[in-house]
């Protein structure tokens, strides 16, 4: 709100209050007086100075963000960078620090889970265990709101041979579902490997690591999280579409009817460059990893079959972002 909103709702307020009180004395010079005085009255209050503060504040920081904004889209016109080997004190400088997002190109190609972990051996190896999924999502537009709604335990086998058969949005197992913290699974956590320097390898948990396994079609609609955190594609590959922080005011502006689970990758992907102004886009094969830094917005959509690693536990992860009543999607 600024301060000429303010300013308006403040007169409606005043011609709420006296809408019922013109009825019984009818006289308009009066009616105008008395609106004027209940204004002036309103506008001398304490209440009234703090909230014109804060509308002040507001559009100060609204100008600085528009400001920060273009300087962003000027230095970003190259796009989302590719490196193909970072040392950690260039990764913490270059990137981590800045907040610029970054593909470590088959940085984690050692890793036995990239060499190992794909829907067959998954099939192979764990097909009796009961999982929980995500399923039934493609009649709820609000489904990651409404995840609760959308949990469901079912055979591993079963859910694999929708996997490997079906192109669908339909089911998903996510990090919700916390696949990693149930017993049977957890041995999986040796299968990852390490970034030295960059990871923290005492939070190697599945607090801070959690598997996401879907069928081609499968996506996340946009969303940023609140810390920093890594994207590690084991098996098949994925699109991404990122965009700046800067850029939550035109986010909002353009998707503000969408409902709590945001808009997909389509809307997002095929309305960005002329809606918002500049997105960044990556596809990660086997052994990619992206990092996405804290506040980042994002939207994920599996081209085949994908098993991914979110991972929040790099080496400086004490940065967060808190904020009442938010829960990062429109």
């Amino acid at each position: 709100m600024n301060t000429a909103d303010l300013n308006h709702l403040v007169e409606s307020l005043v011609e709420i209050a006296l809408t019922d009180d013109s009825k019984l004395r009818p006289g308009a010079d009066d009616l105008i007086l008395r609106k004027r005085k209940a204004l002036a009255r309103l506008q001398d209050s304490d209440s009234f100075r703090r909230l014109l503060e804060q509308a002040e504040f507001a559009e100060r920081l609204r100008s600085l963000m528009d400001a920060l904004r273009e300087k962003w889209r000027d230095f970003s016109s190259q796009g989302i960078q590719r490196i193909a080997s970072l040392d950690p004190e260039s990764f913490m400088r270059h990137y981590l620090l800045p907040s610029v997002p970054v593909v470590l190109e088959a940085a984690a190609s050692e890793w036995p889970a990239i060499n190992k972990w794909c829907p067959q051996w998954f099939q192979e190896t764990f097909g009796n265990q009961d999982v929980e999924i995500s399923d039934h999502r493609r009649s709820d537009m609000n489904y990651e709101a409404r995840f609760g709604a959308h949990r469901r335990t079912v055979p591993f086998g079963e859910f694999l041979e929708r996997v490997k058969s079906d192109r669908t949005n339909d089911c998903y197992l996510v990090a919700q579902n916390k696949l990693l913290e149930k017993p049977a699974f957890e041995r999986l956590l040796d299968d990852i490997g390490d970034l030295p320097g960059i990871l923290d390898r005492s939070r190697k948990d599945a607090e801070s690591v959690q598997l996401w396994l879907g069928p081609a079609g499968s996506s996340t609609p946009i969303h940023h999280d609140l810390t920093d955190g890594l994207i590690v594609q084991v098996d098949g590959r994925k699109r991404v579409i990122l965009l700046s922080p800067y850029e939550t005011e035109e986010l909002q502006r353009a998707y503000r009817n969408i409902g709590r689970a945001g808009p997909g990758i389509e809307p997002i992907g095929s309305t960005t460059t002329r809606t918002i102004g500049w997105s960044g886009e990556v596809v990660l094969g086997p052994g990619d990893i992206l990092f996405v830094p804290l506040g980042w917005w994002h939207c994920v959509e599996n081209l085949t079959p994908c098993i991914s690693l979110s991972m929040q536990n790099l080496v400086s992860a004490g940065y967060r972002w808190d904020h009442p009543d938010f829960r990062g999607y429109f």
